[in-house]
């Protein structure tokens, strides 16, 4: 579970949950990552805690919905965030400031 409220920065929790593969109940608005249902649950960013208790009941009674979230996170972090997901990035950049400078 991410509640976090406040925006800004980067959720390293939330980076550590995708890592472990976790299902994540995370406030939307703050866990940009991830998409409602294919790789977490987002909640509203004024939900009470009802809907966030209801959230976890439900990933607790659908284990297997929970694991295909959980799967989902962990690829989408790592097509992000690996190595070479970065250097592509860095290297489009560069590219990008080569071309307006010319």
């Amino acid at each position: 579970m991410l509640p976090r409220r406040a925006r800004g920065g980067f959720p390293i929790k939330l980076l550590n949950y995708m890592e472990a593969g976790c299902a994540i109940v995370a406030r939307a608005g703050i866990a940009d990552p991830l998409v409602h249902d294919r790789s977490g649950w987002l909640v509203a960013e004024d939900a009470a805690p009802a809907v966030w208790a209801d959230a976890v009941r439900a990933l607790l009674a659908d284990r297997a919905h929970a694991a295909r979230l959980g799967e989902n996170a962990r690829a989408a972090l790592v097509a992000e965030h690996a190595p070479a997901a970065l250097a592509r990035r860095l290297l489009d950049h560069i590219a990008s400031l080569s071309r307006s400078s010319s």
